[in-house]
């Protein structure tokens, strides 16, 4: 029987040995990458031009309710003055709507039968956690090293002697599946892999994390809920795959199953399209709350008259990231299509398609990663700078 081909570009595709290489440079450039957070850590100690990564404070929202009059006149000066300092148009004080109407309530409660009006805002309260986002990124760093490593050196592929197709073939490559490797051998064209999805779970939520705090993202509700979204969206990314394989399966040139008929079909795409449906919409939700944040602290540093801008390597860090987390789930997207249009696979086929979505999958997370590390360390220098022009403006300073 003649090999089936994907109908996906050969362009696109990737073999076992440039996988292989792949792994290795990952792991490679994950090992630089972690020196270079570890020479950053130690520089500061040398010198005073580099400032030590520090910690990033965290709060809680809540709301207020207080029937104190103090507190009450307290929250209304400040909500004015916000509205005052902050609005385009400070004249049209009606109502005080608009984007920095500081939110606040009136409820009456009942109590004894006795009627009593509280009044309710929605501050942000210190309750002296922090967390460091240095560490964060080593944590990253070393979980790419281990897993990636990994991968390079027990790195295994199915090489049948003779053409799969032929039942000799088909024999060795049963024979090479069950007992030709090992328990812990990496075979990326065997299918689904597991471990390296338990990778990206383990980091990529705190990649969010990271980016998110960077500007002042830091309500700690906030971050956990983005940090699980992100978890829970990578292992949907898992199961995806685990479909993928029952369609590629199904459509096994070799050892096609009569049962898949037009009903099942139609019922296992759906199921698909459903899962993919909801990455994407994880996908958009994570990222649309970040972006938000950051545009409307942006637009809050104008309009309020702040001196400091931020650091332009902040929005090149969200979109970098927004751009390569949006590619994982465009790479998967395009193996689901290839595995609907594509009539018929053989076995080889098959595997150098799990083989090339892998590649794809390591080339976008160690890029991913790397951006991240830079980024970061130009925004502690960004603070460097900041820090030293701010102590050379003071009085009897050298400027």
């Amino acid at each position: 029987m003649q090999t089936t081909r994907s109908c996906c570009p050969s362009c696109l595709h990737f073999d076992a040995k440039e996988l292989w290489r792949i792994d290795f440079l990952s792991a490679l450039t994950s090992a630089v990458g972690l020196f270079g957070l570890f020479v950053s850590l130690v520089i500061p100690y040398f010198s005073s031009d580099w400032a030590h990564p520090g910690k990033s404070e965290l709060w809680t929202t809540t709301m207020i309710f207080s029937t104190d009059s103090a507190l009450e006149n307290a929250a209304s000066g400040l909500k004015s003055q916000l509205f005052q300092s902050c609005s385009s148009d400070p004249s049209q004080t009606s109502g005080l709507g608009g984007d920095y109407n500081m939110f606040s309530i009136r409820e009456t409660w009942t109590r004894n039968k006795k009627v009593y009006t509280y009044t309710g805002n929605r501050v942000a309260i210190d309750r002296g956690n922090t967390f460091m986002p240095f560490w964060m990124l080593f944590w990253i760093m070393l979980c790419s090293i281990f897993f990636q490593g990994y991968r390079s050196m027990m790195y295994k592929c199915i090489t049948p002697t003779v053409p799969s197709h032929t039942e000799v073939g088909k024999n060795e490559e049963i024979s090479s599946l069950q007992s030709g490797f090992g328990a812990y051998d990496y075979v990326p064209s065997s299918g689904p892999d597991f471990w390296r999805w338990l990778e990206y779970a383990l980091t990529s939520p705190l990649q969010i994390i990271i980016i998110a705090a960077s500007f002042y993202v830091r309500d700690e509700h906030t971050l956990l809920a983005l940090g699980c979204v992100q978890g829970a969206l990578v292992l949907l990314g898992y199961t995806l795959e685990t479909q993928i394989e029952t369609i590629y399966t199904y459509k096994d040139n070799d050892r096609k199953d009569l049962s898949w008929t037009p009903q099942k079909k139609s019922v296992h795409v759906a199921k698909m399209m459903l899962l993919l449906t909801s990455v994407y919409l994880f996908h958009a939700v994570v990222w649309y709350i970040v972006f938000e944040n950051y545009i409307s602290l942006q637009k809050a540093t104008v309009d309020c008259d702040n001196p400091v801008s931020m650091p332009p390597a902040i929005i090149y860090l969200v979109i970098a990231e927004c751009v390569l987390f949006t590619l994982f789930g465009l790479v998967q997207t395009v193996q689901i299509i290839c595995a609907l249009c594509t009539q018929e696979f053989s076995p080889q086929t098959t595997r150098d398609t799990w083989t090339t979505v892998s590649a794809w999958y390591s080339i976008l997370s160690v890029v991913a990663k790397l951006i991240l590390e830079f980024l970061f360390l130009n925004l502690i220098n960004f603070e460097s700078q900041r820090q030293n022009n701010q102590i050379s403006s003071l009085p009897g300073r050298s400027s």
